[in-house]
């Protein structure tokens, strides 16, 4: 059976040696499709930085404090092919210390772009995926990001739905957000997720793992960009997007 994972990038090493002598893992890629969410995702224009690249803080939907922290929770329904992810809900949470405006911030990965990376990320931010299967009361915690490090074979896209995103400045685009300090945009978006299920049988074995699978890989410089909340560097996922605003 399908554990629900938790939220710490080391648990599937601990699980996968204690599994004894004979035991076998076996590591599933993952990949869902997120439906339009019931929340907006938000950002507010930093400027260009000295390369001419836009810069944003980003908000992925609706923001809560709870008196510590504070969590950004996007929602909405899923789809996909894998076994146990079939489709149901999804809830994507970003949590960040403090009752303050998100600190993810991303830069474009080409001047004017409106592709981006994750450029900074407090170290005790996490991003974690809660998946719920239709049918099923049990919760999936799948670990995107945790200690600024995406885990490996974890990602995810997201894109504004058509006529969704507004914005304070004009042209109104997020390139031109990117550029503005201050100015803000916002929309509906619907994306992807991806991220690895680890499972061990045999002599010994625990079951599923979860949880991301195996030891978190560093970010990359901004500069070392792929193809951002979907970009892939030995294991690296990192932000990315194409945004179509109009």
């Amino acid at each position: 059976m399908h554990n629900v994972k938790k939220s710490v990038s080391f648990l599937a090493a601990i699980l996968l040696g204690a599994a004894g002598a004979g035991a076998t893992t076996t590591t599933t890629p993952v990949k869902v499709d997120l439906g339009i969410g019931a929340q907006g995702v938000g950002e507010v224009g930093v400027g260009n930085n000295g390369l001419g690249d836009g810069q944003w803080f980003i908000t992925f939907g609706s923001s809560s404090f709870n008196g510590t922290d504070t969590t950004d929770t996007l929602s909405g329904s899923y789809t996909g092919t894998t076994p146990g992810f079939t489709g149901g809900t999804y809830s994507l949470q970003t949590t960040y210390v403090g009752n303050i405006p998100s600190p993810v911030e991303v830069v474009a990965t080409t001047p004017g772009g409106d592709i981006f990376s994750l450029e900074s990320i407090p170290s005790t931010a996490t991003i974690n995926l809660d998946l719920t299967q239709t049918g099923s009361s049990t919760v999936n915690v799948e670990p995107i990001l945790a200690k600024s490090d995406f885990l490996t074979g974890a990602g995810f896209d997201v894109f504004y739905t058509a006529g969704s995103y507004v914005t304070t400045v004009t042209p109104a685009t997020d390139v031109e957000v990117g550029a503005t300090p201050g100015a803000t945009g916002s929309g509906l978006v619907t994306g992807n997720a991806e991220f690895d299920v680890v499972t061990t049988t045999g002599t010994g074995g625990t079951g599923g793992t979860g949880g991301g699978g195996s030891t978190a890989v560093p970010l990359p410089p901004a500069a070392m960009t792929g193809s951002v909340m979907l970009a892939a560097l030995v294991g690296f996922r990192a932000l990315s997007r194409k945004f179509k605003t109009a």
